[in-house]
């Protein structure tokens, strides 16, 4: 595939995924955030002395969730840039052939 193929998208539904994929990438980086699962762990758990093992596990999954999140987050910005990126390049073809009718009159 060249520069020159021609592509064609829904820009709705390309906008709709966008902003699917940033929240859901808000959602997961506060979940994972501060310790939600070893919280979690401690609420289901009340007065159990659970072994320090599980913090750091959970801890870990924490930091993971948060990583798996900020991802998402900027897979929503690519798509957002590939549509702007896509609508200037339709400009620019625009004006190409604008200015090339101009030289055949």
């Amino acid at each position: 595939m060249g520069a020159e193929d021609n592509f064609t998208f829904d820009r709705a539904a390309v906008r709709a995924l966008a902003d699917g994929l940033g929240t859901a990438g808000q959602e997961i980086g506060i979940i994972g955030r501060g310790g939600a699962v070893v919280d979690g762990l401690l609420d289901a758990l009340p007065g159990a002395d659970t072994p320090n093992a599980y913090h750091s596990v959970s801890r870990r999954a924490d930091k993971a969730m948060g990583a798996v999140g900020t991802a998402l987050a900027e897979m929503g910005g690519k798509a957002v840039a590939a549509i702007i990126a896509h609508k200037q390049l339709d400009a620019e073809r625009a004006r190409g052939i604008d200015a090339a009718s101009d030289s055949v009159r």
